[in-house]
């Protein structure tokens, strides 16, 4: 893995951070992902780095997912310059409000797709302005929606 990041770091001509999405639960969010955030910062100390963190439902499948969402976000605070953070559970009720599904099993109705596509149009608000403004000196400067 830090192979891989090593060479496509290499690749920028002017490498400046990293975004990072993972999971706050089981051993590959949390864990790995923690992790890796951890070995870049050792590795890239100047570089900014984000994190963009997705928290599971609260009724979860595991009895440790709440400590390993704990450990995950001690971590990323330790090394992180920004976390964004998301839930499942506001997601889903993003989509049950565009929707017309009122049952208690809609987790069931709904998609990782479904969640991913809400998760990206929220972050395009972020990091993809709708406009743009020419100031004085011709300088572009987006502005978010």
């Amino acid at each position: 893995t830090s192979d891989a990041l090593r060479r496509e770091i290499e690749r920028c001509d002017a490498f400046a951070g990293c975004l990072l999405t993972h999971s706050l639960s089981g051993g590959t969010g949390s864990g790995l992902g923690s992790r890796i955030v951890e070995r870049i910062r050792d590795e890239y100390p100047l570089a900014h780095l984000a994190s963009i963190a997705v928290a599971p439902y609260w009724t979860g499948e595991s009895p440790l997912q709440q400590y390993n969402n704990l450990l995950c976000i001690d971590r990323l605070y330790k090394h992180c310059d920004a976390i964004i953070l998301f839930h499942n559970d506001e997601i889903l009720k993003t989509l049950e409000a565009a929707g017309t599904t009122t049952t208690t099993t809609s987790a069931l109705k709904f998609g990782v797709g479904d969640l991913n596509r809400v998760i990206a149009s929220r972050l395009s608000g972020c990091f993809a302005p709708l406009q743009t403004e020419a100031n004085s000196t011709d300088v572009r400067i987006g502005q978010e929606p």
